[in-house]
Order: C-alpha cells, then structure tokens, then sequence
C-alpha cells in the first residue's frame, strides 16, 4: 500500500510543535492557527506538544454556490 503524504499544521508560537495533520490535496494556508486567548473563538483547540502552549484552529467555512438551471417551459421546450 502506497504511503500518504499530508501537511504538517506546526504549532504557531514555537513553529517546532506538530498540532495536526491536514489532508495533502488540502492548502494549508487555509487553516489559521494562533495561540489561543480568552475569549477567542476557535473550530477546534489543541495543546502543543513541544511548548505546551494551546493553540486554536480555525478552519473558515464555505457554504456552496447554489446551481441554477434553466427550465423551459411551453413552446420553448419543444424548440
């Protein structure tokens, strides 16, 4: 079975801590990682390994363009 590579999301403050593992098609630019404070809102909160500093994770959300189709009706359907 071939190995799968991912991203490496480091810890922010000590940039040496491994956080999280993002899936390789992923940008991990997408994520935003920062040191939490009280108060900051966070998707998801983990604890640094190296520095033990907690870190948050935001992850932003996207809703999905809705698809319009035209339907045709009548004498249009028919053309």
């Amino acid at each position: 079975m071939p190995k799968e590579f991912s991203n490496i999301l480091r810890c922010p403050v000590c940039e040496r801590g491994r956080i999280a593992d993002a899936p390789a098609e992923a940008d991990p630019s997408r994520y935003r990682l920062f040191a939490m404070e009280r108060g900051e809102p966070a998707d998801i909160i983990a604890k640094c390994p190296r520095c033990g500093v907690q870190v948050g994770i935001a992850v932003p959300h996207q809703t999905a363009v809705p698809i319009i189709t035209p339907v045709l009706y009548g004498s249009a359907a028919r053309a």
